[in-house]
């Protein structure tokens, strides 16, 4: 009986104390998050962080793509007018100073609609931005020209790939905040704009699988696309709405296009002005200092044309969601109530 008291005793206290060091491990975490998270390098009469922890978010997101491609050889002309079906999904996310982890549902392909996969990424701090795409089809659908005839393409005749990479460095990233428009990770508190500096890359490849069943050639599309420049982008802060607009044009630098016809090759290398565009729009309604409602989107799409060659694709996201920031760290409550 007294092993068995002694026993528990020991246990108890074994309990307490590894609670404890748990406890004090999530308070130190907790710290370091909250230091980094609140460093100051910024104008703080035009940029604030929110004083909460966490953040919870749902968004709808809907995406969409299509490719033109035309070429002439020997008086043949061929063009392809492609275009991808609309893709939607839901995302939830939670946000921990300013890391978010999240999952996204997708209707369409749980119900065997849409067989695309599709991979939407961003990266946004005040000084820099990345936002980078991936996305494989085979619900292109469209026409292609050729021979003097017109064919409708369904969708399975062809299949695409395209890699898509856009990234930015702001100039004024102490008065001027990306992330309060997109990421609400800061708030804008005047209005503000920045000239920024871009950097791209798009990389296709589209191939057809029943064409030459219809009756004409097999036609395969390869792209790779470097391109450099610069733009401008402002936030426009009235109340508690913010709108911001950017538009940052690149000339592209280096360049590999190919349009094969059966058994013919249409390539090309770099010419000017090959140009790549990145447009980026949101509007954000803070409701109170806590919720928020976000709607912004994000556009890529190239331009270029080099004698009977003729390339040109876009690509396109919009997002519409809606947040709640939690457990605010100026409040009395402290980290090791909330964990208990």
């Amino acid at each position: 009986m007294r092993f068995a008291a002694l026993f528990f005793a020991l246990t108890l206290v074994f309990n307490l104390s590894a609670k404890s060091k748990f406890t004090r491990f999530l308070v130190k975490m907790d710290s370091v998050m909250a230091a980094k998270y609140y460093k100051v390098n910024y104008d703080t009469d035009y940029i604030g962080r929110p004083k909460f922890r966490w953040v919870l978010r749902s968004r709808f997101n809907l995406s969409g793509h299509d490719l033109l491609a035309r070429g002439e050889r020997d008086n043949m002309r061929v063009e392809a007018n492609l275009m991808t079906a609309h893709k939607a999904t839901m995302t939830l996310a939670v946000t921990y100073y300013g890391i978010t982890a999240g999952f996204a549902l997708n209707p369409g392909k749980w119900a065997g609609k849409n067989k695309d996969f599709e991979i939407n990424a961003i990266f946004y701090n005040n000084r820099y931005s990345l936002d980078l795409s991936y996305h494989s089809s085979e619900t292109l659908k469209g026409s292609l020209e050729g021979r003097g005839r017109t064919i409708d393409i369904e969708r399975g005749d062809v299949k695409m790939k395209v890699l898509n990479m856009s990234a930015d460095y702001v100039f004024n990233y102490r008065r001027f905040s990306m992330p309060a428009a997109f990421t609400q990770s800061f708030i804008q508190k005047k209005s503000a704009g920045s000239w920024m500096v871009g950097l791209s890359f798009q990389a296709a490849g589209v191939t057809t699988k029943k064409l030459p069943d219809k009756l004409l050639p097999a036609t395969d599309i390869a792209l790779y696309r470097v391109a450099l420049g610069g733009g401008y982008g402002y936030n426009i802060v009235a109340g508690r709405w913010l709108v911001h607009l950017s538009a940052v044009p690149t000339f592209v630098v280096y360049n590999y296009s190919r349009l094969t016809v059966g058994e013919r090759d249409h390539k090309r290398g770099l010419s000017f002005p090959d140009m790549i565009f990145t447009e980026r729009a949101a509007v954000t309604w803070s409701v109170n200092e806590r919720w928020f409602l976000a709607l912004n989107a994000v556009l890529s799409n190239s331009l270029m044309r080099k004698g009977n060659v003729y390339f040109g694709e876009n690509k396109w996201l919009v997002r519409l969601g809606f947040g709640v920031r939690l457990q605010n760290i100026t409040s009395k409550k402290t980290i090791e109530k909330w964990i208990e």
